[in-house]
């Protein structure tokens, strides 16, 4: 009797690790397949005449519960901004070792002469071989207000072309960042709401494969200096002075002069990065913690508990729509000389520590307040996020002792192996939760099919 039991018992259990075996092979299958997704072309998009009979087929019913170009429940969509002029999307995907990218960004600008057409659309072929969509970042050269109409039906008819020739579906983030000084349309709030409007008006009558993405700067700092605000006195005043008390400060509302309304914006987005310092001399190297973005008292935050700063309440859950970090990462600075303290990393790191530290855990973070928080409480609507993968040279300033300096910040998370190699195992760990060009069509009013 003991030794049948004995001897059933080993079958079992025998039994059951071999089941386990094969489900954990099958799941390495399963995220391996999940990551080197073989490339799949966009076909092109049928788009009947405006105003025909089958034009109804195009349709998006804004009270369907979905935005255009809003991707599946449960599904988060993690891209890139590339430097085009030595990068494109290929190459990244080859750094990724197979994951193919669902989003890229481009930087193109704007004004009555054009709007680097042969350009787009040379990134849109691109993105068709991928199977990927295009987030276009039209930056206007000029004032808002000095946009012609003619221009902007141009670039309307432009996108139709885009969406329904190369099957590229684009989250167009018109002026973004048009609550600083730095843009030719920045602190414009009139003018810069009627061209925002007049151009999605005309976006619409064209496409549904092109959505609106409303992205201000992130309004830590705001108002950025003491410059470029409209005339005393004028309506543009008016509008950004919130408090009413005759200048523009850090109590003005630092967004909500500058939207356009709910009826004219499809995705709410924003450039935010990480420029944490974890004392008062010295760049963060330590992990970003995940409350970064939604702890009221975080510098980063998207929640904050003083109204005109609480970002995501006001615009995201109060108005439903989905919510994209349109431009975000995190800085490491290489070339921050000792004698300035402020700017320079912590050296009782070695310098790849540093980097991974700095860069991991501001993915991670963005990674668990969208999809992996399984209480949904953090930032739920939280859908996309596009990585700045740049190395630039940008200013920065140490208010106590050297005033303005020139510092190399290298955003990057593909050129380096050590962080690469982190990134895309957190890919694989993260699995069919993210979604992958290659497997991506869209549907002509404005549907994501995964």
């Amino acid at each position: 009797m003991g030794k049948a039991y004995r001897r059933c018992c080993n079958i079992v259990f025998y039994f059951k690790a071999t089941f386990a075996f094969f489900i954990s092979i099958y799941a390495m299958a399963y995220q391996v397949y999940m990551v080197h997704i073989p490339i799949r072309p966009l076909d092109p998009v049928y788009m009947p005449p405006i105003n025909s009979k089958d034009s109804q087929m195009c349709f998006h019913d804004t009270t369907a519960g979905r935005a255009r170009l809003e991707p599946p429940a449960d599904k988060f969509i993690f891209g890139f901004s590339l430097d085009w002029a030595i990068d494109h999307p290929q190459a990244l995907r080859d750094r990724l070792g197979g994951p193919a990218v669902p989003l890229i960004n481009t930087f193109v600008k704007i004004n009555n002469s054009g709007y680097e057409e042969n350009i787009i659309e040379w990134q849109a072929q691109l993105m068709q071989e991928q199977g990927g969509m295009l987030e276009i970042t039209l930056q206007p050269t000029v004032r808002a207000d000095e946009l012609e109409f003619d221009i902007l039906q141009k670039y309307a008819k432009f996108m139709r072309k885009i969406n329904s020739k190369y099957g590229v579906a684009v989250l167009l983030r018109f002026m973004h960042e048009m609550n600083g000084n730095w843009m030719a349309y920045g602190f414009q709030p009139v003018e810069q709401k009627k061209t925002w409007i007049t151009l999605t008006k005309l976006i619409r009558e064209q496409t549904n494969m092109t959505a609106m993405v409303w992205s201000p700067n992130s309004g830590f700092g705001y108002p950025f200096g003491v410059s470029g605000f409209p005339p005393k006195g004028s309506e543009g005043f008016k509008m950004l002075d919130t408090n009413n008390d005759g200048q523009i400060t850090v109590l003005d509302d630092p967004y909500m002069p500058f939207y356009p309304g709910d009826e004219w914006v499809d995705w709410v987005g924003i450039s935010i990065y990480n420029y944490y310092r974890h004392s008062h001399t010295t760049h963060q190297t330590a992990a970003v913690p995940d409350f970064v973005f939604y702890d009221p008292n975080a510098v980063a935050t998207l929640r904050s508990d003083k109204n005109h700063l609480n970002f995501y309440d006001r615009f995201v859950v109060k108005t439903g729509k989905p919510f994209i970090l349109s431009e975000t990462g995190s800085a490491f600075a290489y070339n921050a000389p000792d004698s300035r303290p402020l700017i320079k990393n912590d050296l009782s790191l070695p310098l790849i520590d540093q980097e991974v530290q700095i860069k991991e855990s501001w993915w991670r973070a963005i990674f668990w307040i969208s999809i992996l928080d399984k209480d949904k409480k953090k930032l739920p609507k939280l859908k996309a996020a596009v990585w700045f993968e740049e190395m630039k040279e940008e200013n920065s300033y140490d208010w106590d002792q050297y005033g303005p300096v020139n510092i190399i910040r290298d955003y990057r998370i593909t050129f380096n192996s050590t962080v690469k190699d982190r990134f895309v195992k957190d890919l694989y760990d993260i699995g069919d939760r993210l979604l992958y060009a290659g497997k991506l069509r869209f549907t002509c009013n404005g549907t994501i099919i995964y």
